[in-house]
């Protein structure tokens, strides 16, 4: 399945596995990261937001296309300052 459909479905427990298992796949998952940079743009709840960071910064360089979504992030005061070095 298409595990980067699953960022945005209505259900909450399943936007946050559909994260943990694009962060278990770590660079393999990268594919995903477009779906996850937009999910991340649209996402309201923190919790939510910080595991779509974590999967991005699992997935390394393969992370690109989520890049102009991360940009913003670092100027955030309220995000950890580890989570903005990411």
């Amino acid at each position: 399945p298409d595990v980067g459909r699953l960022l945005t479905d209505p259900e909450k427990k399943v936007r946050v596995r559909a994260a943990a298992v694009l962060e278990c796949l770590g660079p393999a998952g990268a594919g995903a990261a477009d779906a996850v940079g937009k999910a991340l743009a649209a996402e309201t709840d923190e919790g939510i937001r910080d595991q779509f960071v974590d999967a991005l910064a699992a997935m390394g360089a393969g992370a690109k296309p989520a890049v102009p979504v991360l940009v913003p992030l670092v100027a955030v005061p309220a995000l950890p300052v580890e989570r903005r070095a990411t």
